[in-house]
């Protein structure tokens, strides 16, 4: 990460684009695995569509996703579609409780 110019300890992906786009998040996971061979913990919303993404980058780099939290923020149907989306991945997921 050092000859890199990333920082050191837990990288956030709105640290490198502050424009928090989606398709953003994308790329920059597929960067940090091609400079690096660390295997990832990844933090998103159900809202948005960070499961798809993540559902993408557990496809393209298999083995680097240790394990997907999901933030609970939409309904019902959304929760199941994220349910059906991860579940067939093989990689650990898990929600999280929408903030109060």
């Amino acid at each position: 990460m050092h000859v890199r110019g990333l920082p050191e300890g837990p990288l956030f992906l709105r640290d490198l684009f502050r424009k928090g786009a989606t398709e953003h998040k994308g790329r920059v996971l597929g960067t940090l695995a091609r400079i690096t061979t660390a295997r990832f913990t990844l933090i998103g919303d159900s809202g948005e569509r960070d499961p798809e993404t993540y559902a993408r980058f557990v496809r393209e780099h298999p083995g680097r996703a240790e394990r997907l939290l999901i933030r609970d923020v939409g309904t019902p149907a959304r929760r199941q579609e994220v349910e059906r989306l991860l579940t067939p991945l093989g990689v650990p997921f898990g929600f999280l409780p929408a903030a109060p």
